[in-house]
């Protein structure tokens, strides 16, 4: 055999163990997760019976959630959001995507009020209670502009592309003046004012965003395109009829993922 085609082999094989591993170690992670969220929740219903975490999330799911859902669920979706998006360009640009409703076959854009998830983020952000903080920390993430690059880094591109839309589309200035009037005094009102400083246009670094132990974890791989059960990405995917955020290989994996999806899963509004 020739020197070359010995190298080719070599390098193949290779390719083939580092798949595998990636592929055992994104399993292992999952089921670890699962582990932890059953001992959790066995804790929880000891102690009276409400369980000791939030069901992990997804990228879409927490978007779906943040159209949808109730105000605490939407809250914790926004959390969710906000513990990831920091430079991750791919996340922000799927915020944006879902409230120009680019993916409208999965419930994006605007809701039958004329609302979008950033329009609903902003008007929750002005209610000044507990979860609003939450919808304050999500604005800020999403129009973060980071001084230490230039307008040429793609993130700093998608953030001052968020503060476009919300500006031009959702009628940011107006709103989060009435935020900053009613927040104001305060560690929410101060996140509401450097809120305001962005949509004028100024680049003004973050304050410090807020912590809570009522934030769900985010699972690794978008639940569209990949099985949440299995991590397998299928040309014919069994989705959820009500949502249809998320797709399974099969129904039996429909069925055993049904306890945490339902968590995130509602009908379009």
């Amino acid at each position: 055999m020739a020197e070359g085609s010995r190298r080719a082999l070599i390098l193949a094989a290779v390719c083939t163990s580092l798949a595998v591993a990636a592929s055992s170690a994104a399993l292992l992670w999952l089921h670890r997760r699962r582990l932890r969220r059953d001992l959790d929740d066995a804790e929880g219903e000891g102690e009276g019976g409400v369980a000791g975490s939030l069901p992990d999330t997804s990228v879409p799911e927490a978007l779906h959630t943040m159209l949808h859902g109730p105000r605490l669920s939407r809250a914790r979706a926004a959390r969710a959001l906000t513990e990831i998006l920091s430079g991750e360009v791919q996340v922000l640009e799927e915020v944006l995507d879902e409230a120009r409703g680019t993916h409208s076959e999965f419930g994006g854009g605007r809701r039958s009020d004329g609302h979008t998830l950033l329009t609903l983020a902003l008007e929750d952000l002005a209610q000044g209670d507990a979860d609003a903080e939450a919808f304050a920390d999500f604005l800020l993430q999403c129009t973060n502009y980071d001084a230490e690059w230039d307008e040429s880094d793609e993130w700093n591109q998608m953030a001052l592309s968020a503060v476009k839309f919300l500006r031009e589309r959702e009628g940011a200035e107006a709103r989060v003046a009435r935020a900053v009037r009613a927040l104001a005094g305060g560690a929410l009102g101060a996140k509401a004012s450097v809120l305001q400083r962005r949509m004028q246009g100024e680049r003004v670094a973050s304050p410090e965003l807020g912590e809570s132990s009522d934030t769900p974890g985010m699972l690794s791989m978008n639940t569209r395109a990949y099985c949440p059960v299995c991590l397998k990405m299928c040309q014919e995917m069994v989705r959820c009829p009500r949502c249809r955020n998320v797709g399974y290989c099969t129904k039996e994996h429909m069925a055993e993922d049904a306890g945490r999806h339902h968590a995130w899963c509602f009908s379009r509004c």
